[in-house]
């Protein structure tokens, strides 16, 4: 089967890496190539976590994700896994997002230990913790290599006999049960028995009718930070990954090969075009999260900004993802809304979208179009 596929990031990158594996005919399309500065999977880094709370069909997910990037660090030769673990700080005395995950991911072979918050300053005394009321520890927890990934993704495509396309396509006209092409902004069309698109934040412009009102783009800021002289407290390995589940969810990675300190918020900010908004950062959340570095790191407090952009997520009314077929395509199959959490779960996604469209397996439920549809609205941050 010739199968075409839409989109160079995450989902797009890993579907066409498990379809070539597969035996199956494979060209890949982007136009401005994975991992590039507007997409959602761009950047450096990524967090990979297997705490989902109560939610054991992600726990499940992940499980398979960690043994799948390793798989893939060793075909490639390229480390993009870093398992520096994760501290989960709740300042709340709600913690039931992780102490309902901890029976969960024990389950699966993952694991997500509670500490004191002395055992947490012990270990780590440059985070202020005098806030903090539960932390939890989870091992297997880091941060994967983003823009390269997607980079390294295409390499293996291609070397296994797919083709990639620094092409922009769009779908073409659905005849009968089939979309009989795609259109190249180039001039001209492309064939191939099925067609899988993966394009994050253009999805709802490739299909409007269908995905306009079920998938919004939302702004997000990530900011990095210049690290004072000698310092290696702040670096890996000397500090993991961390979540702080206060008012707002903060995220960050500690410096690596010298890039910085990174911030990152969670909250869903307004609607954004990838294509033609500018990617400035603002004054206003740029002073925020100094606040925040400056509160919960006090030793980066006056540390200067190396390092910002702007990406954003593809949020649907749930938080899960679309994994599907295209309700009037039986050739056409839609991989997005990672709603901010997809990236770890590339491979997965990637496996899930080649069994749909090579053996005709159904996805899960949470990740069907009628899901999306019967869904609320989605309540801000770390839904899943």
């Amino acid at each position: 089967m010739h199968v075409a596929v839409v989109g160079a990031g995450a989902f797009g990158a890993w579907t066409a890496y498990q379809l070539v594996q597969r035996g199956a005919k494979v060209t890949l399309f982007d136009p401005w190539g994975p991992g590039h500065s507007r997409s959602s999977s761009g950047g450096e880094t990524r967090l990979i976590r297997g705490t989902y709370g109560n939610d054991e069909v992600y726990t499940q997910l992940v499980a398979e994700a960690f043994g799948a990037w390793e798989d893939f660090q060793r075909q490639s030769e390229h480390q993009v896994y870093f398992p520096t673990g994760s501290l989960w700080l709740f300042s709340k005395s709600d913690d039931g997002y992780a102490r309902t995950a901890m029976p969960l991911l024990q389950r699966h072979g993952l694991s997500l230990e509670e500490w004191t918050t002395g055992q947490a300053r012990d270990k780590y005394p440059q985070i202020y913790l005098d806030d903090i009321k539960t932390v939890f520890w989870e091992k297997e927890a880091g941060y994967l290599m983003a823009r390269k990934t997607c980079q390294y993704l295409v390499e293996e495509v291609v070397k296994a006999g797919g083709q990639f396309l620094h092409e922009r396509a769009a779908p073409g006209n659905i005849e009968g049960t089939k979309l009989k092409q795609i259109k190249l902004a180039s001039g001209g069309a492309f064939t191939a028995d099925a067609y899988v698109f993966a394009c994050g934040p253009w999805m709802p412009t490739l299909f409007p009718a269908l995905l306009s009102d079920l998938i919004s783009i939302s702004r997000q800021e990530i900011h990095y930070f210049g690290l004072p002289d000698l310092s290696k407290a702040y670096r890996t390995p000397n500090l993991p990954i961390w979540v702080d589940m206060g008012e707002r969810i903060m995220y960050g990675v500690p410096d690596y090969d010298g890039r910085g300190f990174k911030v990152a918020d969670d909250t869903r900010e307004g609607n954004f075009d990838p294509s033609t908004a500018d990617r400035e950062v603002r004054a206003e959340k740029l002073n925020q999260v100094r606040q925040y570095l400056g509160y919960r790191f006090p030793a980066l407090r006056d540390a200067p900004m190396t390092e910002a952009r702007v990406c954003q997520y593809s949020n649907s009314p749930n938080g899960h993802f679309l994994l599907d077929q295209h309700p009037e395509a039986d050739n056409v199959f839609l991989a997005g809304a990672g709603c901010g959490h997809g990236f770890k779960l590339g491979p997965v996604v990637g496996r899930i979208m080649a069994e749909r469209v090579l053996d005709g397996l159904s996805v899960p439920l949470e990740f069907r179009l009628e899901s999306l549809q019967n869904a609320g609205t989605l309540s801000n941050q770390f839904e899943h």
